[in-house]
């Protein structure tokens, strides 16, 4: 998700969750929530030698790592609130930007399935075009055609996901207080209820549910507002865990 939604949503929860918090330690998370991207740009842009691997980085942690990351900044967060450390604010912040991107389809590694399962294929199609030509040749070719079809699925992936994170980011103001409303009226776990596990089960509850999600699916507000505030509940459940 953009910086509208990831914002949107820690303001959200901190702001009308359980606990009150002073002005500032709320500023501070809701600034945490888009860290990850401006550290992971700071990081390229400072590295143009080492930039394809920085691009690597940001998009293992946004898809493969964003559970762990998720889970593992929660409990570091918990963990420095129970010491009276002021540096929670940042791990929850930190923690609200993974739950949210694990919710977001196409940071899901499910997405890339496809592309490694059509491997063998293309380069088998790829070969038989040039059945008749020397062994060497044959084996160029199925290369060569699995380059271009990951190259083309690749570019196809990211058009998808600029464009639903788009919509995301445009209908944001619109559907706010429908989301507000919806997560507002839902019932929250109690405090002494939630474990760790708690949480990771949500979220792999949330990832299931949303992994393959089209923006046709969350065309009208009130479809919209549900998806978010889903992804709310479950950064609530953190919040409320962190806070206990």
């Amino acid at each position: 998700m953009r910086e509208i939604v990831h914002q949107g949503l820690a303001d959200l929860v901190t702001r009308r969750g359980a606990v009150q918090l002073e002005p500032n330690q709320l500023t501070e998370i809701v600034n945490a929530s888009i860290e990850p991207d401006v550290l992971h740009k700071q990081e390229i842009e400072a590295n143009v030698i080492n930039r394809p691997r920085e691009y690597y980085n940001w998009w293992v942690d946004h898809t493969f790592w964003a559970k762990n990351l998720a889970i593992a900044y929660t409990q570091e967060a918990e963990k420095a609130y129970s010491n009276k450390q002021s540096n929670w604010t940042q791990f929850l912040g930190w923690a609200f930007h993974f739950f949210t991107d694990r919710a977001t389809p196409y940071h899901s590694p499910d997405k890339l399935d496809p592309m490694i399962h059509s491997i063998q294929d293309n380069y088998e199609d790829g070969a038989k075009n040039l059945k008749g030509y020397s062994t060497k040749s044959q084996i160029a070719g199925g290369i060569l055609n699995v380059g271009v079809n990951i190259i083309s699925k690749a570019i196809n992936l990211k058009w998808n996901h600029d464009y639903f994170e788009t919509h995301c980011e445009n209908k944001w103001d619109t559907c706010k207080s429908l989301t507000t409303e919806i997560f507002l009226s839902l019932d929250k776990p109690e405090k002494d209820e939630i474990t760790i596990d708690l949480i990771r089960n949500k979220l792999d509850d949330l990832h299931n549910k949303y992994k393959d999600i089209k923006v046709r699916l969350i065309n009208s507000d009130k479809d919209y507002a549900n998806y978010m505030t889903e992804i709310a509940l479950v950064l609530d459940t953190a919040y409320r865990f962190v806070l206990k």
